[in-house]
């Protein structure tokens, strides 16, 4: 049973608490896969077996780590509702904006290119943190551009940074 919002929504992020588990499947897969082609030369029933169980294992994998590490944070005009593995929470926004329950990481992803580390993309992360309840999304720069506006003007409040934890 869904938990209805007490007033309109005015914006929702979703996110997966583990995205480097994803990383890690999208770098396995292709190791596996050449390891794989490589066998049809040894055995073509070892090759369809290897593809098989390569093929089960990233659904399965991807399965998974989709419903077991989602959170939906939705915010209305009176409450803070988070959705994730230990159920629905729900924060009232005087509570959520005076204890500051979220906040934002910023940072710039640096790689290196051609000899020298440039600046690719801005990677901003939405914490969660209330009693033992934590989580931490990944957002795009559209999704945090609209959560922070939304936040401003309906609430007349912006996420602080997050502390540093060095």
């Amino acid at each position: 049973m869904g938990c209805v919002p007490m007033g309109r929504v005015i914006t929702r992020v979703a996110g997966n608490t583990r995205p480097g588990l994803l990383r890690l499947i999208r770098v396995v897969i292709p190791i596996a896969l050449v390891f794989s082609i490589l066998t049809i030369l040894v055995n073509v029933y070892l090759f369809i077996a290897l593809m098989i169980t390569l093929v089960a294992t990233a659904i399965i994998a991807a399965i998974v780590t989709g419903l077991l590490y989602m959170v939906t944070i939705t915010i209305t005009e009176d409450e803070l509702i988070v959705k994730g593995r230990e159920g629905i929470l729900t924060i009232p926004r005087s509570v959520v904006t005076s204890s500051n329950i979220l906040c934002i990481k910023e940072r710039s992803e640096i790689s290196w290119r051609s000899g020298i580390y440039i600046r690719t993309a801005q990677v901003y992360k939405l914490r969660m943190s209330y009693g033992p309840v934590n989580y931490t999304i990944q957002l795009y720069e559209w999704e945090y551009d609209r959560l922070v506006n939304s936040l401003r003007e309906y609430w007349g409040w912006t996420p602080p940074e997050c502390p540093s934890t060095r």
